[in-house]
């Protein structure tokens, strides 16, 4: 009677051992293998446009730059906005973000690690090109206004050389600052 017990709880045990590396190892495995999309792991540079949809300016420039991790129709990574004055950062935040990605359409959430700060952008973006740039928008909650605005976007991946000389950093902050002008 206690053997039936023990071998019944073993069996248990080892059923959901095999469900879990079953659930969590091997079907993510395979599906990542067999996924015959476009691949969009890396470093990634995201620039804004020069407007949000409402009209109204923006009222500083951040910098904004992803590590995106691929795997089949998952994306996650982290993000982090850098706010420049002279030249110099004054602030930064650091982002933790997942989505989802299905044909060529990347959908992505970010969420602020620092919870004493409300800091969160929504992505709808569109792969264009040969993969190398990704175009959309941002939804963000702006705490200026105290509500949630829309801005043009465009995610450039980032090259080894472009990572070395901050050339694409540095257009990303130009754009920025020309948004501000015309605000």
């Amino acid at each position: 009677m206690i053997l039936s017990i023990v071998v019944g709880v073993l069996t248990g045990v080892a059923a959901n051992i095999v469900t879990y590396l079953f659930v969590s190892v091997w079907l993510p495995s395979y599906r990542n293998y067999v996924y015959k999309g476009i691949r969009l792991d890396g470093d990634w540079i995201i620039s804004q446009g020069t407007q949000p949809a409402d009209g109204l300016g923006l009222s500083k420039t951040w910098i904004l730059s992803a590590n995106l991790e691929h795997k089949a129709y998952s994306v996650c990574g982290h993000a982090t906005a850098t706010l420049m004055e002279n030249g110099r950062p004054k602030d930064v935040i650091n982002y933790d973000f997942d989505g989802r990605i299905f044909d060529r359409f990347i959908s992505l959430v970010f969420k602020n690690r620092d919870a004493s700060r409300i800091a969160y952008s929504v992505f709808l973006l569109e792969v264009t090109g040969a993969g190398a740039r990704m175009e959309g928008y941002r939804c963000f909650y702006g705490l200026r206004q105290n509500r949630i605005r829309s801005i043009d976007c465009t995610w450039h991946r980032a090259t080894r050389e472009s990572l070395l000389n901050d050339d694409t950093v540095e257009l990303a902050a130009k754009r920025g600052q020309e948004s501000q002008k015309t605000s």
